[in-house]
């Protein structure tokens, strides 16, 4: 228990670390970007890193201790990235008084409001946590039996169970070993959804700004789609439909605010955007498969966005702007940039790969049909895969 404790403190000092180091190489521009950007590459790091050492048989509480004791050393003792994580500390500090700043702007009621929604939020939490167990038969038959096998075996590997969902896409069980490996134990296991939560709030929140919504009117929207019912029980309920739509509304976000906004400030990093929008979607992909059917309703969305604008020429210029993005950074900054995005691929399209090398079918344990053709076959009947029917 002492040792997985101990291991638990250190692996999260180790990925705090990494993640303040991305979350600065991307250098969004806007509070609410920024705190949107870094809880997504929280959730995506530590998916990354839970992955690799599952991949190499290691998910244990000494091996992430050893790993994370030599990552934090090396990160540190490299002056480069000392410098670069001294640095983003410097920025992290302006990070209350401009969250206060904010805040203080509310009506005296909605301050009020927030803080008793806060801390009832946090009370809900706390005992769904503590007290209901997940009951819901996704769960109970494989986003779990997916966790607790990695678990005890100490590596991520295809489950031998007798419902064939344990083969789809899973980011997000991988993301749940993290809240499991370190006591051996599930009793915070319902918490691997509140990221994810989060994540809803400030993606939603961020988007009602671009929208030009007042923060008052902003807050109220996005404090509003947490309070939904379906939501709060699917958060603590170990599924992974919340980290999909919160994956859907960061995804939103990042595509309207690449072309809504109009700066075009030196700062203004459009290049990291461009991968950080790609990183998310392949991230998404490795959660659920029903990303593809998304991907219009991402596609129109985009469409709608520029012909709003009426800007004649608008996508030549949104396009020379990532370009001259990406020119102007240094070769260890592209370096940098396509290594997020390979490790977005490696664990977004791993789980695809893998079901195409056993199966002979990427979807696997669904079927893909083209009318009433059938262009890969399902485990059985139950599964096909297509556009009327999500899975």
């Amino acid at each position: 228990m002492i040792v997985g404790i101990i291991s638990w403190l250190l692996c999260f000092s180790f990925l705090l670390v990494i993640i303040i180091l991305v979350h600065h190489a991307f250098r969004m521009t806007g509070i609410l970007l920024r705190a949107t950007t870094f809880v997504f590459l929280w959730m995506f790091n530590t998916t990354l890193f839970m992955f690799l050492l599952g991949f190499l048989g290691l998910l244990a509480p000494i091996p992430i201790l050893i790993v994370s004791f030599i990552g934090l050393i090396v990160l540190l003792a490299k002056e480069a990235s000392r410098t670069t994580f001294l640095e983003a500390i410097r920025h992290c500090g302006n990070l209350y008084p401009n969250c206060r700043a904010w805040f203080m702007q509310f009506p005296r009621w909605l301050k009020w409001f927030s803080v008793a929604f806060i801390c009832l939020s946090a009370l809900r939490f706390l005992f769904l946590i503590w007290v209901l167990p997940p009951f819901v038969w996704d769960s109970l038959t494989y986003h779990l039996t997916n966790v607790a096998e990695w678990t005890q075996k100490g590596r991520i590997f295809l489950v031998n169970a007798p419902v064939v969902r344990v083969a789809l896409p899973s980011n997000y069980e991988v993301l749940t070993t993290w809240f499991t490996v370190f006591l051996h134990h599930d009793v915070f296991i319902e918490a691997a959804g509140i990221p994810a939560y989060v994540l809803a709030f400030l993606a939603a929140l961020t988007l009602a700004r671009r929208y030009q919504l007042s923060r008052p009117a902003a807050w109220m929207a996005a404090l509003a789609y947490i309070s939904t019912p379906a939501l709060i029980l699917a958060t603590t309920g170990t599924k992974n439909d919340p980290q999909m739509a919160a994956l859907f509304l960061l995804i939103v976000l990042l595509l309207t605010d690449l072309i809504r906004r109009e700066d075009v400030m030196p700062q203004r990093n459009f290049a990291g955007q461009v991968v950080l929008l790609i990183v998310v979607l392949l991230y998404a992909l490795g959660t659920k498969i029903y990303l593809f059917h998304m991907l219009p309703g991402f596609f129109f969305i985009g469409i709608f966005e520029a012909v709003r604008i009426r800007q004649k020429g608008f996508w030549r210029r949104l396009l020379q702007l990532i370009s001259a993005s990406w020119k102007e950074k240094s070769r260890g900054a592209r370096l940098g940039l396509a290594a997020i995005l390979s490790a977005g691929v490696l664990i977004g399209l791993f789980w695809y790969v893998r079901n195409t090398l056993l199966f002979h079918n990427p979807f696997y344990p669904f079927g893909l049909k083209y009318g009433d053709d059938v262009i890969l076959e399902a485990a059985h009947k139950a599964f096909p895969l297509g556009f009327e029917r999500l899975p």
